[in-house]
């Protein structure tokens, strides 16, 4: 009797896709888990025989700190012998057409923020279990190239999170995810992808091991599915682990931008030094048969949903700039205050704007009880219609679905912003925003109110924030050339207020400083400063040619950025309509007749007040001729022209 021994090995690959936040804002989930496959045999010999067929499936749902495994069952038609552990191994003795194997469960997943110590880098003690995620492998590899970008991502820093989220967010902006002919046969190395800077999760996730591994962080290889646009349903997919001192193993999915967490749709099933580990494995010992294992599938769904959560961060959108011109390069500023104890990252999404100039998907990193701003650049229309004032909303959303907006208001009357003075804009605020995080202090002012004139005064009001178990004196607080003192008692806050006088303001945001014992911590204050109400006048319709009897409207829309009081509405001198309070855009309709306009243009005058009383007049003209004359009408007319 002839005996073979065979091996199969089957690799699950991942999906072409991308992240969907459908059950970002959940606290949980509730997601079936279906793993099948089959075994075909066939005999080619009447004295056929078998002495064993095994799979070991390492494909199996584990419990951790975000995943808990309700409930599993093994199947397997026959029924097999059964081994369970890290692994599923089934084994058969028999002879049969078709064995069938996998398993049915109900995973509980949790929208968890890892809360990840201060831990140092580089690691300089690593226990010897955590050795083999240190070491290159057959796809994570590393050469000098990886070493290099990884070295020079990470110089500089000393804290661990900060290290990994760079190298993430590297990895997320400079590798194109790309299922072409290569990436979608066999996985590639790390080293290939760092070449080609194209790949999928696979990919991905191995070259961002193979740099953390080559800097002396260890970090290892996940596999499991995970809920996606491909038809709005799961899908295969790899994310990474990377090991902090003091806690553990912490997801990084590079793939999807989640660094430090990942959302509840991901359902880990393995895990291992290299992305190609096999998912099934088959061996038999046979005589006379033809054994064919076919494909491994993977279906997961959601049986119920858990409550919903607000984001844990704060987040603000604000305009650099928020009057401008045609073709302007506008900044936008997005603040994101992290109350919580430890490092931690979101994205930032830009979901309403006009035309971005870069992604509108943005990683922040956040250090404990600490801010970090993020900025973008906005171009606006070139072609404006002299006669409209334009407002655009500016929508952002965070990881959790946490959505704010502003507006910028673009007309032909404002001045342009080139890219040069918008970019040199950012990079100055961006100095500034490094400076917003100290462990000693922290530093948050505000405005009284939302928008001044000109002739007032703002009131701003600094909290000073002692983050240390000592009292801090002699702090120095400056806001432009104002300076004040202050003392703060170890865990207070202590409030100073500022009177800012508005009357030769030239900029819209301003910057408050604190300095304690050589260390300084800034904070943005943007401020809307008007000369004037701005009344727009716009949409006017009219007939250009009239006759002298004739009824006819004018029309027209009155709009203004602040709201203004005590509107009247004057034609040539004679008042024809009043509004109380105009906030926004109000449409007006005057009824006049065509003798009103003989021999003089129609003068339309508007008078109104700002809130606080002062008054303003803004007045048009337009040309109309008169038709169509009496006799009498004819010699008024005359007599008009001769005596002007």
């Amino acid at each position: 009797m002839k005996l073979k021994i065979l091996m199969f090995v089957l690799i699950l690959s991942c999906s072409s896709f991308a992240a969907v936040e459908n059950y970002n804002d959940v606290d949980s989930l509730w997601i079936n888990l279906n793993i099948d496959s089959n075994i075909e045999l066939t005999k080619n010999s009447e004295s056929a025989s078998l002495e064993h067929i095994t799979t070991e499936l390492t494909l199996v749902p584990m419990n951790d700190v975000r995943q808990t495994v309700e409930n599993l069952n093994i199947i397997s038609e026959p029924e097999a012998q059964i081994e369970e552990g890290t692994s599923i191994l089934y084994k058969w003795n028999n002879i049969n057409n078709n064995y069938k194997f996998g398993l049915d469960g109900t995973i509980k997943t949790s929208n968890l923020i890892y809360p990840i110590p201060n831990s140092k880098f580089p690691m300089l003690s690593i226990d010897s279990s955590l050795r083999q995620y240190l070491e290159p492998t057959d796809n994570i590899d590393v050469n000098d190239d990886i070493l290099t970008k990884a070295s020079s991502l990470a110089q500089g820093k000393d804290n661990l999170f900060e290290v990994t989220f760079v190298i993430a967010d590297w990895v997320n902006t400079n590798i194109k995810y790309d299922l072409n002919t290569l990436t979608a046969t066999a996985v590639q190395k790390s080293s290939w992808v760092l070449e080609n800077r194209e790949g999928v999760c696979d990919e991905i996730t191995s070259l961002f091991i193979s740099m953390l591994r080559s800097i002396g962080i260890p970090a290892r290889f996940v596999s499991g599915m995970v809920y996606t646009n491909l038809n709005y349903d799961f899908g295969n997919h790899g994310w990474a682990e990377v090991y902090f001192d003091e806690y553990g193993w912490v997801p990084f999915d590079v793939t999807f931008g989640q660094y430090g967490w990942i959302d509840p749709s991901h359902v880990k099933l393995s895990d291992s030094v290299d992305s190609a580990t096999y998912s099934a494995k088959y061996k038999w010992k046979s005589y006379g048969l033809s054994i064919e294992p076919k494909d491994l599938k993977l279906k997961s769904s959601v049986t119920s949903v858990g409550s919903k959560i607000q984001s844990p961060y704060n987040i603000e959108v604000s305009m650099i700039e928020d009057q401008v011109g045609p073709g302007s390069y506008v900044p936008i500023r997005i603040s994101v205050e992290n109350p919580l104890n430890h490092y931690a990252s979101t994205s930032i999404s830009i979901i309403k704007a006009p035309q971005l100039i870069d992604k509108n998907v943005k990683q922040v990193l956040l250090k404990p009880k600490s801010r970090s701003d993020v900025f973008w650049l906005i171009k606006v229309p070139e072609n404006l219609d002299p006669d409209y004032l334009y407002t655009a909303d500016i929508s952002i959303k965070d990881s959790f679905g946490q959505i704010k907006s502003t507006s910028l208001d673009y007309s032909a009357s404002y001045d342009k912003i080139s890219r040069k003075e918008a970019e040199d804009t950012i990079s100055s605020y961006t100095k500034i925003s490094e400076r917003t995080y100290s462990e000693f202090i922290s530093l948050k002012c505000q405005s009284d109110k939302k928008y001044y004139y000109i002739y007032e005064k703002a009131s701003i009001t600094c909290n000073v924030k002692n983050k240390t178990n000592r009292n801090l004196n002699n702090i120095n607080l400056c806001l432009v050339d104002n300076c004040k003192t202050v003392n703060v008692d170890m865990g207070n806050n202590v409030d100073v207020i500022f009177d800012l006088d508005l009357s030769n303001f030239t900029t819209q945001t301003i910057v408050a400083d604190v300095e304690i014992e050589k260390n300084h911590v800034n904070d943005f204050i943007s401020l809307k400063v008007y000369k004037k109400p701005v009344l727009v006048i716009d949409n006017v319709n009219y007939n250009e040619i009239v006759s002298y009897n004739e009824n006819f409207e004018l029309s027209f829309h009155l709009s203004s950025q602040t709201p203004i009081n005590d509107v009247i509405i004057k034609v040539n001198g004679n008042s024809y309509s009043s509004i109380n309070t105009l906030s926004g855009t109000q449409k007006v309709l005057l009824p006049l007749k065509g003798e009103y306009v003989l021999g003089k243009p129609l003068k339309l005058e508007i008078d109104y007040q700002d809130e606080n009383g002062r008054k303003y007049k803004n007045d048009e003209e337009y040309n109309i001729s008169v038709i169509n004359l009496p006799w009498y009408a004819k010699i008024i007319s005359f007599f008009k022209i001769v005596f002007n």
